[in-house]
């Protein structure tokens, strides 16, 4: 992923684990996609979805900035 932001790109990720938290929190786009409670509960931050249509939102969201 840091590759691809060197080289220019916006990057977005999803993830629903605590391995996911680092990718999710350096891209530009970080989304939990149906995160258990723990996650949710320390991490309070990060934009959780719940559905396929929300992550495509959030995941696309502001992409022409």
């Amino acid at each position: 992923m840091l590759a691809l932001k060197k080289a220019g790109f916006s990057v977005a990720a999803a993830g629903d684990s605590y391995n996911d938290l680092t990718m999710i929190q350096t891209a530009e786009r970080g989304l939990l996609f149906h995160p258990p409670a723990s996650i949710l509960k320390s991490h309070k931050t990060i934009p959780a979805v719940y559905s396929y249509e929300g992550l495509l939102k959030g995941l696309t969201r502001n992409l022409e900035n």
